[in-house]
């Protein structure tokens, strides 16, 4: 049986790159075609949060900058929650 993909699975998937050691140890878990869907997804993720606040723009240059990915890794996925909740 799967999970069911929630905003917390969806933002774990996204840093993900920024967490990986190297990109060698990415690329055995993931095609190309998925690490490609990986950036789209952060893109997308950056793109909807960006300018929200401040403590939410901190939490994304954190983690591009891999600086305390999973204290900003909550930070996003409550930000997005918020966000997706207000859209539905």
């Amino acid at each position: 049986m799967t999970e069911p993909i929630t905003v917390a699975v969806l933002v774990t998937l996204a840093v993900q790159k920024f967490v990986e050691s190297s990109a060698s140890e990415l690329a055995k878990k993931y095609t190309i075609e998925a690490i490609a869907k990986i950036s789209e997804l952060w893109q997308q993720i950056k793109t909807k949060l960006q300018g929200k606040s401040v403590k939410v723009d901190d939490a994304l240059v954190r983690v591009e900058a891999g600086n305390g990915i999973e204290t900003a890794k909550e930070t996003i996925i409550k930000y997005l929650d918020v966000a997706i909740n207000k859209r539905a």
